[in-house]
């Protein structure tokens, strides 16, 4: 008897804290929306250190922005990592450009390029358009005009005017080979991951 009390209060302490996690983060973000950005730091520094990665991904952004707290890069970079890190995209996305400007994070193409694969992975266009950059850059990789073109198509397929103009100027440094390649890539990947090119 004593056993399935002590399992019933664990169940108990585990939803409660659940509860408040959520109550947190419901109080951050109508705190965040009224511009009460303080509160919102509060309430959602508290469901951030709960797991909440949402509420980690908002305060990466106030962090970087100084919005209710002293602004401060490394902290962002802290942030948005811990929400990157379970997948959120929008955090992926932020934190490959803190990596591409090395703002509060040491500069490094590569790992801005994985972020953005990963925020690319769950069809950001943004983060599909800073890809193919890097690609047509040669920044951190070797130039993959074939990459950049995959990753251009597939932003434009989600509306990014900039991915057309970039699509459209590397169309002209490519082989008809490449360029049905750059096509079978971005197909390929489309059909990997579930969205429509």
């Amino acid at each position: 008897m004593r056993r399935n009390t002590r399992i019933a209060l664990a169940l108990a302490l585990v939803l409660s804290a659940g509860l408040a996690v959520a109550g947190d983060l419901e109080a951050g973000l109508k705190s965040y929306k009224e511009g009460e950005y303080a509160d919102a730091a509060r309430f959602l520094a508290r469901s951030g250190n709960q797991g909440s990665a949402q509420a980690q991904a908002l305060m990466g952004w106030m962090y970087l922005h100084g919005e209710g707290v002293a602004q401060d890069p490394a902290q962002a970079a802290s942030w948005l990592r811990k929400a990157a890190l379970q997948g959120n995209a929008g955090a992926q996305f932020n934190l490959g450009q803190l990596y591409t400007n090395g703002t509060g994070v040491i500069r490094d193409f590569k790992q801005a390029l994985e972020w953005f694969e990963k925020a690319a992975g769950q069809g950001d266009p943004r983060a599909q358009y800073n890809a193919g950059v890097i690609y047509v850059n040669a920044q951190g990789v070797g130039q993959n005009y074939v990459e950049a073109y995959k990753w251009f198509a597939l932003a434009q397929a989600r509306g990014s005017e900039p991915a057309a103009k970039a699509k459209a100027y590397v169309e002209t440094k490519m082989s008809r080979k490449d360029l049905d390649e750059g096509l079978e890539r971005a197909d390929k990947w489309s059909r990997e991951h579930g969205q429509k090119r």
